[in-house]
């Protein structure tokens, strides 16, 4: 199996640095895919220096296209529409050089298992789709207007080069209609990605491949979607830590990292020693390690939470007789599946900090 990885960098180079020295030298190391291209891709006017793409086959400048409605929102949309750019452009990449698959996610956001990522693209929902992506779910007790809502996760997006050549997913220009969308100004790249999936990709060929029921955040708590400051993904392997805005993530990442053994690679192992975490404040939870939650801030989460359980278990029980009246077929009957599926997941302003 052959694939691209291509990480979309503003200026945190050292980031992608990182996370492609532990990519390339445990597949180096365990013969994991027959090759690997890893590259990185932004429009920061200051190019990476040397010791940060020591293991990347390349940095690439990424245009966004002139013109769009969009770009008179703000600076945001120039971003926005730069990642779109880079997943047309990781597609042509790994196109050229005749690999099966690409992977398209952010410079902080990493692939700590390679065994995992193999068996993800092995995966024969994986290969039978175009655009395989992480879905999340809004749900509720009270969503008259559906079961749930879908939101779409710009971070390790998956290519299958084939497919998506096939239905011709990326052969379009700046006038495609995805690019001035109605709420451009208002859902920023995760609704222009929907309205990328829903005009480019056929439905038979998007693959939705986790809804992150299993996300945990620099505490160890269950926080789904969010993705901030810190989202680890165990089924994956799939780190996020956005150190660059939450600057005391660095001690938990190089804590982290050491735990799992990437501190014999040499970038790694100098991030570590400069860093020199406490490992006092770290306690470990399912199976990896977190910042041990101080007793201050765990008091004023069960504040919340722990009412927010019990009203909610009242609450289920009045829903569950209206939804159950509803007559078969209505798709509102399977709002509690799917309402219980994430009920353990914690709200984003509870978890962020």
């Amino acid at each position: 199996m052959k694939i691209t990885v291509a990480w979309n960098v503003w200026n945190n180079y050292a980031d992608t640095a990182l996370g492609s020295e532990i990519f390339r030298l445990e597949n180096e190391g365990k013969k994991i895919f027959e090759e690997i291209r890893l590259i990185s891709q932004g429009g920061y006017p200051d190019p990476p220096r040397k010791e940060y793409t020591r293991y990347l086959d390349g940095h690439f400048n990424v245009a966004y296209p002139e013109g769009l409605p969009m770009l008179k929102v703000g600076q945001m949309s120039k971003a926005i529409l730069r990642l779109l750019e880079g997943m047309k452009h990781a597609f042509r990449y790994a196109e050229q050089h005749g690999h099966d698959f690409a992977l398209v996610t952010n410079a902080d956001a990493w692939l700590l298992s390679g065994e995992k990522l193999r068996a993800l693209f092995s995966d024969p929902k994986v290969q039978a789709a175009a655009v395989s992506v992480r879905l999340w779910w809004l749900t509720g007790l009270e969503l008259n207007f559906g079961n749930r809502v879908p939101l779409t996760d710009d971070h390790f997006m998956v290519l299958n080069i084939a497919k998506c050549k096939e239905y011709g997913v990326f052969d379009y220009d700046q006038t495609a209609r995805f690019l001035s969308p109605h709420f451009g100004h208002m859902g920023g790249i995760h609704y222009l990605l929907m309205c990328f999936l829903h005009e480019r990709v056929p439905k038979s060929a998007l693959h939705i491949y986790t809804t992150l029921k299993d996300t945990l955040n620099h505490y160890g708590d269950f926080t789904g979607f969010n993705q901030l400051p810190w989202q680890y993904q165990p089924s994956f392997g799939f780190l996020h830590a956005n150190a660059a805005q939450t600057p005391s993530l660095h001690h938990l990442r190089a804590a982290f990292l050491h735990d799992l053994g990437f501190t014999k690679y040499p970038l790694v192992r100098k991030y570590y020693e400069e860093t020199s975490p406490d490992l006092k404040l770290f306690k470990r939870r399912h199976g990896v390690l977190f910042y041990k939650k101080p007793l201050k801030r765990a008091f004023k989460e069960a504040l919340y939470w722990y009412p927010y359980l019990f009203y909610t278990a009242i609450m289920r029980r009045k829903y569950k007789r209206i939804y159950d009246a509803l007559p078969e077929g209505d798709a509102r009957k399977k709002t509690l599946v799917y309402f219980d599926e994430m009920h353990h997941i914690k709200p984003y302003w509870l978890t962020q900090e």
